[in-house]
Parts: structure tokens; C-alpha cells; sequence
């Protein structure tokens, strides 16, 4: 399977109607050419674990992060350019299961209130960022406007 391969998924119906096996096998094919792709300067693996619950959540299965190797998971990744993914879907086999057998929270793993994440991202109050960031963050969250975050 080579990169532009992935964009076959489309023709594969997303993945769906596979079995076990052959869901994991080709999800492991698919996600080792995104990461092969390496599409965006940063957040490539946060953005692929997002797209890969989606697709996984849409065919009818779940991926149990919490019982995903991290380490393993992304060295697999990066290999899988080399043996077609066959270490990364042996990962990811035992942790893909029916999407109903899991808890929701689970799925693409717990999430923190949008507060908490803009304000743990930043690391302190906004005023100390500066005028080119707040304008930027007010572009993206135009509810920010005059207020600040609190640093609890």
C-alpha cells in the first residue's frame, strides 16, 4: 500500500461492514500511510488518534485507549511504512472492540472543559501573552472577548 493509498479508504465504504481482523489490518495499513504522510508541522499524532476513534467510532468499533502502549503505538506507527503495518495492527487488535463495550469517555479518552485545556495551554493569565495573542484567540473564540482566564 503506498501514501496515496489512504485516500481509497473512501472507496473501501470508510472501513465499514469489516470483521475484526480485517478492520484492524486495514486500519493499521491506512493509519501507517497518514503518519508516513506526516501532513501537518505539529499535532499529526493527536489529529491521526482523533480521525482513527472517528473512523473506528463510524464503522461500528471502538479503540480502548487506555490500554494502548504509547510508546509501542508510536514506534509501530513509524514502522509500519516498512512491513504494511502488521506490528501496529497486532497493537491495535487487541484493543479495538465493538463501539458499545466501552465507556464513551473512553473513546477518544476523556476531555478536559475547554477552559481548563485553553488555560493548561497557555500556562498562565492571557494578559502576559500579549496583543497578537489575544487577538488570535479572540478570533478563534470570539466569547473571550474582555475576559481572562482564571489561573485555577
Amino acid at each position: 500500500m503506498t501514501p496515496s493509498s489512504a485516500l481509497s479508504a473512501t472507496a473501501n465504504n470508510y472501513l465499514r461492514a469489516l470483521d475484526h481482523a480485517e478492520f484492524t489490518t486495514a486500519l493499521a495499513e491506512y493509519w501507517g500511510d497518514l503518519t508516513l504522510l506526516h501532513p501537518f508541522v505539529d499535532g499529526n499524532s493527536r489529529t491521526q488518534k482523533v480521525f482513527v476513534d472517528q473512523l473506528a467510532h463510524q464503522a461500528g468499533w471502538a479503540i480502548d485507549w487506555r490500554e494502548i502502549n504509547v510508546g509501542a503505538l508510536q514506534s509501530a506507527r513509524t514502522f509500519s511504512f516498512v512491513d504494511q503495518g502488521k506490528i501496529l495492527g497486532d497493537i491495535l487488535g487487541s484493543v479495538i472492540v465493538e463501539k458499545d463495550s466501552i465507556p464513551v469517555d473512553v473513546v477518544a479518552g476523556a476531555r478536559p472543559r475547554r477552559s481548563d485545556h485553553r488555560a493548561g495551554a497557555l500556562g498562565r493569565d492571557d494578559r502576559a501573552c500579549g496583543e497578537p495573542v489575544r487577538r488570535a484567540v479572540h478570533m478563534v473564540d470570539p466569547t473571550r472577548r474582555g475576559r481572562r482566564w482564571s489561573s485555577a
